[in-house]
């Protein structure tokens, strides 16, 4: 942000910089490689199709036969290729300029990988994870902090009490609280997942009685009809979508305002339907990333600046849910008084 500060650009598309952000820090933290402007730019267009022909148009693109898919095939190729380049980067190192604590390393030196294919493999669901859906996620905070200054404020201020007390400030309460509540309004796939069910489902909602003498939830009321046993197959595919289960009005309270202080105090249900992530054993390979860039990032954003709404844009779901034309104004947040 400095640079466009310093330039006189205050008004920045918030989208596109946090992909810059995104894109230093994945690369550098997790994997110790610095990226060229070119190579930024050639990734975000590679993600872009990737998820364009091989999430949105899947249905109806019979691969390899149309141009599209020919195009996300070679931009797959070069997310391939660049993980591996950044593989064989880091393992031309001098060893006293290896970083052991960083995600490469590990990659590197675990012997448990079948070969260099699988680590890279490994590597392209890390920047997925870390990248362009991290990236949307701090752009929708951003633009829900900007429309609300004093609520901007007192996260500035709890970040920076936080730091006078030695704290990390990515664990400061008000800053978890907002981030959980941007995941929960703003899922980056937010259409969700789709499982197939290895065992028959009783849905809790429905009873486990057969549809007589159990209760029918109505409170005695012998004239209302009891619960019928819903069960979903083994083998049944199922499509849970985030937004909408995210957004339940049974379950959070005025869904759709954006209300980090609902956070402070969850019930049961808040925490089961929280599914940003995913759950089970095939959730997110990435979330444990994707949390720590989240709250890194924008503590030293909200501490070190101010963000004010100049176009808010609108929100566009394809495979990712994004902020689209949202333009912000950044300045340099006033110091802490003494």
């Amino acid at each position: 942000l400095e640079p466009a500060i310093e330039a006189g650009r205050a008004d920045i598309d918030i989208l596109d910089e946090m992909n810059i952000v995104t894109s230093n820090v994945i690369t550098r933290a997790a994997f110790d490689y610095v990226l060229t402007d070119e190579e930024r730019e050639r990734t975000l267009r590679n993600l872009e199709t990737c998820w364009e022909e091989f999430g949105v148009k899947a249905g109806t693109n019979p691969p390899p036969l149309f141009p599209g898919v020919r195009n996300a095939q070679r931009a797959a190729a070069e997310m391939y290729d660049l993980c591996r380049t950044m593989l064989e980067s880091y393992r031309a190192k001098d060893h006293l300029d290896k970083s052991p604590h960083k995600l490469i390393h590990l990659i590197s030196e675990d012997d448990e990988y079948v070969d260099d294919g699988e680590r890279i493999r490994d590597m392209i669901a890390y920047v997925i994870a870390g990248f362009d859906t991290t990236a949307n996620t701090l752009a929708f905070a951003l633009l829900e902090m900007a429309k609300r200054p004093e609520e901007q404020s007192e996260l500035r201020r709890a970040l920076r009490a936080s730091e006078s007390k030695g704290e990390e400030v990515r664990s400061c309460p008000a800053l978890r609280r907002i981030v959980r509540e941007t995941l929960r309004m703003f899922p980056a796939a937010a259409s969700g997942s789709v499982r197939e069910l290895g065992e028959d489902i009783v849905l809790p909602s429905s009873g486990s009685g057969s549809g007589s003498g159990g209760d029918s939830g109505s409170g005695g009321d012998s004239n209302s009809k009891p619960k019928k046993r819903v069960v979903l197959p083994s083998g049944a595919v199922v499509i849970s979508n985030y937004y909408a289960i995210q957004r339940d009005g049974n379950v959070y309270e005025d869904p759709d305002v954006f209300r980090p202080e609902r956070w402070e105090d969850p019930t049961d249900d808040m925490l089961r339907s929280f599914l940003t992530f995913a759950a089970g054993g095939r959730n997110c390979q990435g979330q444990a990333l994707a949390n720590a860039e989240l709250h890194e990032v924008l503590a030293r954003l909200c501490g070190s600046y101010e963000f004010e709404v100049v176009k808010e844009g609108r929100a566009q779901s394809l495979v990712l849910y994004k902020p689209m034309g949202t333009i912000l104004r950044v300045s340099r947040a006033a110091a802490a008084s003494t």
